[in-house]
């Protein structure tokens, strides 16, 4: 399972210095459409994960500008825009960039307040024909059965997806129980420790205020370097060193 770090975008060129064998890039979908150099890069890299990150940056592309971007980059693959928690808003959000976009990269994304609502999700997706979908972090707010458990049950009916773990949560026990199960996963978690010059605790683990203004000349090489291949060895290997 590759490992794509959240980093801001101001500072996502860092990446270069300290990548790793098992790390992919997580692009943001409207800096891209707004940013050519940003764009640019993103290109130029293997394995992307492109995102309309709504959380994050409180703004999603139209279907419209969504796939010029797609074009652009040509991402590994594309999240859809969904609703959090929201099945039936997720669907409807889903149909239309569907419809829009038409690119074998679309990933759909699982959401619902249950686990017959997050498997209901997946089953109505796939009948658009996707190579990959997506599953966010679980809460007692989605379900709250562990994505371990969901993904054995989902992978029963839907063996020909390949899933992206959206987010995680350290010390990344679930996501090593997934490791051989889904492709990728991405989270900001050893990023913003990197920014406090430590390595991952449970008071260094939330992204600190400014968090996407961030600049390369925030960050201490060393301590990202560390974060990131760390991170990256744990979903390759299972050992976070």
């Amino acid at each position: 399972m590759k490992y794509c770090p959240v980093m801001p975008p101001k500072a996502a060129y860092l990446l270069e210095e300290v990548k790793h064998e098992n790390m992919g890039y997580f692009c943001y979908a409207d800096v891209a459409y707004e940013n050519d150099q940003y764009t640019d890069f993103m290109t130029r890299q293997n394995y992307v994960v492109l995102d309309c990150p709504i959380m994050e940056k409180g703004r999603i592309l139209t279907p419209k500008e969504l796939r010029s971007v797609v074009e652009h980059v040509n991402p590994t693959f594309t999240i859809i825009p969904d609703k959090v928690f929201d099945m039936h808003e997720t669907l409807v959000w889903f149909y239309n960039y569907c419809e829009a976009i038409a690119h074998p990269s679309m990933c759909g994304v699982l959401q619902g307040t249950t686990k017959d609502e997050l498997i209901k999700c997946a089953l109505e997706m796939n009948k658009y024909g996707l190579q990959r979908m997506a599953i966010p972090r679980i809460s007692e707010k989605n379900g709250g059965v562990p994505r371990s458990v969901l993904l054995r049950i989902l992978r029963e009916d839907l063996p020909h997806i390949q899933w992206h773990m959206l987010g995680a949560n350290f010390p990344y026990l679930d996501e090593f129980r997934v490791a051989e199960m889904a492709s990728s996963c991405d989270t900001a978690e050893p990023v913003s420790a990197s920014l406090e010059l430590t390595f991952l605790t449970k008071h260094s683990t939330e992204r600190p205020d400014g968090f996407l203004e961030k600049g390369i000349e925030h960050f201490d090489r060393d301590w990202l370097r560390h974060n990131i291949r760390s991170v990256c060895r744990w979903f390759e290997h299972g050992l976070l060193s």
